[in-house]
């Protein structure tokens, strides 16, 4: 299934100012480590980003915005934190259960998500893993 056709079809919303995929598709071939490693290394005014290595301080069109790339990263790093997307849905499930807009998850350093953001990393990521598992079809 085309990429595009998948988001429209499932209905997933994303905030955007570029390709609504290209940031997942991005992290799922070349991996959250490499998203990681060009989020850090893009300086102040850097826009976007083109494979292998050129960042851009403009956006382009066929480019990973990197803003919504350093979104995508932080994404996967919530659904970490939660121990996977298990325990992400389930904090998900009992925010809405006991009608929370946002929880703190770690005391020492105030690490807070709110109910929104968590449901954007849940849907960041179940993208990226049905990207993954269906690159070579």
């Amino acid at each position: 299934m085309n990429a595009h056709k998948f988001v429209a079809e499932f209905g997933i919303e994303r905030e955007q100012t570029s390709n609504p995929v290209d940031e997942i598709l991005f992290v799922a071939e070349f991996g959250i480590e490499r998203a990681k490693a060009v989020v850090e290394g893009a300086g102040l005014r850097h826009k976007s980003f083109t494979p292998p290595s050129m960042y851009h301080l403009y956006e382009i069109t066929g480019t990973v915005n990197l803003e919504e790339l350093k979104q995508v990263v932080e994404s996967v790093e919530i659904v970490k934190e939660l121990d996977g997307i298990k325990g992400a849905k389930a904090t998900l499930y009992n925010l809405v259960q006991l009608d929370w807009a946002e929880f703190e998850h770690r005391y020492i350093d105030n690490w807070t998500c709110t109910k929104d953001r968590l449901q954007k990393a849940i849907a960041d990521y179940e993208l990226i893993e049905f990207f993954k598992e269906n690159q070579h079809v």
